[in-house]
């Protein structure tokens, strides 16, 4: 049925050694694809005999090698199975042309019998400096490891002795964290160079100021292969994104200067002070007359702006307006139009952004807002909910 779906179950069971293929065909009557198949193929073995590989080594790690000087390793292929391994292709895939196989097989497809092994010779030669990798890939007749492969690394360094710097991070964000408390972040500086590397650490920027060290000198001198840890601490001072960097002067010849982008954001953490100021909001509310609505409004931070919402009673809407601030009178203001003051009343709430941050008053907004009943003339008036 539409929808729904039909398991099929395919047992292999080969009659003799080799490999066997067919096909499933599905004719349905499916006006676009009336005739389908699904192909099917497998190699039958002989549980008593089979070749099995192993290899001496996962990896093979040249360590520090002088460029245009070289560095040989070996990793044997042995068959620990009762039949002949053939290796059928041996071969290297890589970043660079630094490795090189210098001693392998003869001519493939090389038969290797049960438990014996044959060796192959790895050369790392180095062109440049820095970290190099690859890979070599040995393809067998090993029924459950057709394609086995190690690892090759190895480090170029130059002969000329100088400092090669390298860090561990091209730019640091901190997030957003409340205005007291603050946030650390751990970069490091390696020298895979073969001089000592000497760095010198500042921070600057428009607010420098709310960016440390942590327990760091800075002037480090760090000795080839060696790192240093540096910890930096956002201890922000104000609200706001806050931006620097972090400037990493060294003795590196060709990267001697490093520049690190530093950013983070602190929002106030502590809401907003919102309350209703009767004093300078228009009482009573009449049906069809605009109506002046006031609030005071205070924060440890500026306040950036304020928005009031605003409906009829009954009404899923809400009209957004900007409250003002009167200097005078140190409060926020708005005028509420008339067609929102209506008999069944006017709800609202109040939104003020505030240092990175938002408060809403009353506290589920949307979900519950205040109230202010409507005069309609020659009618008792409902209480006020504030």
């Amino acid at each position: 049925e539409s929808g729904d779906s039909l398991l099929l179950s395919v047992r292999f069971s080969p009659p003799e050694t080799g490999i066997f293929s067919g096909n499933i065909m599905i004719v349905s009557n499916d006006p676009f694809n009336h005739k389908d198949s699904v192909a099917l193929t497998g190699t039958g073995i002989a549980e008593d005999k089979l070749p099995k590989i192993e290899l001496s080594t996962a990896d093979l790690d040249f360590g520090n090698v002088y460029i245009d000087e070289d560095s040989l390793q070996i990793f044997m292929i042995k068959n620990t199975g009762n039949d002949t391994l053939s290796i059928d292709s041996l071969f290297l895939s890589q970043s660079s042309n630094a490795f090189t196989l210098v001693e392998k097989p003869p001519p493939l497809p090389y038969p290797v019998k049960p438990d014996d092994s044959t060796q192959v010779t790895v050369r790392f030669s180095p062109m440049e400096s820095g970290v190099m990798t690859g890979k070599i890939f040995i393809v067998s007749n090993d029924p459950f490891n057709r394609k086995d492969s190690v690892v090759v690394n190895g480090r170029g360094l130059s002969a000329d002795k100088i400092p090669e710097i390298d860090v561990s991070l091209s730019v640091i964000d901190f997030g957003q964290i409340p205005l007291d408390s603050d946030s650390l972040h751990m970069l490091y500086i390696h020298n895979i160079g073969s001089a000592d590397l000497i760095v010198h650490l500042r921070i600057a920027g428009p607010d420098s100021l709310d960016y440390h060290f942590e327990n760091t000198a800075d002037d480090t001198l760090i000795v080839p292969f060696d790192s240093l840890g540096v910890a930096l601490l956002f201890d922000p001072q104000k609200t706001g994104q806050l931006q620097s960097r972090l400037i990493i002067a060294n003795n590196d010849p060709i990267d001697s200067l490093i520049y690190i982008p530093l950013s983070g954001i602190a929002y106030d953490s502590k809401p907003a002070q919102i309350s209703f100021d009767p004093a300078n909001s228009t009482d009573p509310f009449i049906n069809g007359q605009p109506a002046d609505i006031s609030f005071l409004i205070s924060d440890v931070s500026s306040v950036d702006s304020a928005l009031i919402f605003v409906r009829p009673g009954g009404k899923m809407k809400f009209e957004k307006l900007p409250l003002y601030f009167k200097s005078e009178s140190n409060n926020w203001w708005a005028q509420i139009s008339s067609d929102l003051i209506t008999p069944r009343g006017v709800e609202y709430y109040v939104r003020v952004e505030h240092g990175w941050r938002y408060t809403t008053y009353p506290q589920h907004g949307r979900d519950n807002p205040n109230a202010i009943s409507v005069r309609v003339p020659g009618l008792a008036m409902l209480k006020t909910k504030q």
